[in-house]
């Protein structure tokens, strides 16, 4: 087993531990497991245990596979829905502006375009 498999595996053990524990003795085993982790983590990675626990703490309840899925979505305006996610950072960058109305300029030329070849012009 890779060794990377096998933290990322005790850290899912000890989280979902620590997130259905109500014993003491139970709570303090489940952190000192996340502690190895992240000490182990840290030094094969080469970041500061304080980055991985941070890192780690961003996990909130059960622990589960990740699924993602992208999609644009835009109105008939060409606008571009955008959402905000649970791990976003707190504020909107101007990357995520920028990125907006370049997605809606080109959903723009991309509409006009197909408006053209379904009407005939060219």
């Amino acid at each position: 087993m890779d060794f990377l498999a096998l933290l990322d595996e005790i850290r899912i053990l000890a989280q979902n531990g620590l997130e259905y524990t109500d014993d003491a003795f139970d709570r303090r085993r489940y952190e000192r497991l996340l502690e190895i982790v992240t000490e182990s983590y840290g030094d094969t990675l080469r970041l500061p245990p304080s980055e991985v626990h941070a890192r780690f703490s961003r996990e909130l309840g059960h622990i589960t596979p990740k699924v993602g899925a992208e999609v644009a979505i835009f109105d008939a305006d060409g606008r571009i829905l955008l959402i905000r996610r649970t791990d976003d950072v707190p504020v909107w960058h101007e990357y995520h502006e920028r990125l907006a109305r370049a997605a809606t300029a080109a959903w723009m030329r991309l509409r006009s375009g197909r408006a053209m070849k379904g009407s005939g012009e060219r």
